[in-house]
């Protein structure tokens, strides 16, 4: 039986007039599980685990939450060799939408979007996603700043001109903070 929901929902996936807001509703009214979704999502299946990803966050901007699948979520993006960058970049907007509560969770998703700011093989929707999640944390966690600042600061010749006036945006401020901090 599960085996019939998922090729249910892979066909779903792969239709040519796929519809974003059906999906969400069937998902909403239970009639798809948000198990299979997120089982799919935290996947190496491709295209299908992207596609997943992208229904999971038109989910939370719907004002849903994830909480319950925060931790493998995290791991899955730690732990997991992602091989399509839209995949990384969707399971990072999750995290911009719905900020983890768990402490553990945190510092490791932190941890997770230090380093792919620093990864130069990384487009800039990754980085962006990356930095609002860091910036969340480090308004929280002062003592981020000086790290957050100086990685902004390496990584701003290399971004492209979005990326980079983000970053010289959020560079006046968290300058701002660090001298009231000190």
């Amino acid at each position: 039986m599960e085996e019939k929901k998922l090729e249910t929902y892979y066909n779903r996936l792969t239709r040519i007039n796929f519809d974003m807001e059906e999906v969400l509703a069937d998902i909403e009214s239970g009639e798809l599980d948000l198990d299979t979704v997120m089982s799919v999502a935290l996947s190496t299946h491709e295209p299908q685990s992207r596609y997943s990803a992208w229904i999971i966050s038109h989910y939370l901007l719907r004002g849903h939450s994830i909480e319950y699948y925060e931790s493998r979520a995290i791991d899955f993006l730690y732990t997991t060799h992602i091989s399509h960058t839209g995949h990384i970049r969707e399971m990072l907007r999750w995290f911009s939408i719905a900020k983890p509560q768990n402490e553990k969770n945190s510092g490791r998703l932190v941890d997770f979007c230090f380093k792919k700011l620093t990864d130069f093989t990384m487009p800039t929707g990754v980085k962006c996603h990356a930095i609002d999640i860091l910036e969340y944390y480090s308004a929280k966690e002062p003592e981020l700043l000086p790290e957050f600042i100086t990685v902004l600061q390496d990584i701003d010749p290399y971004m492209t001109r979005g990326g980079s006036q983000k970053i010289k945006k959020l560079l006046v401020q968290l300058t701002k903070q660090e001298h009231v901090l000190q």
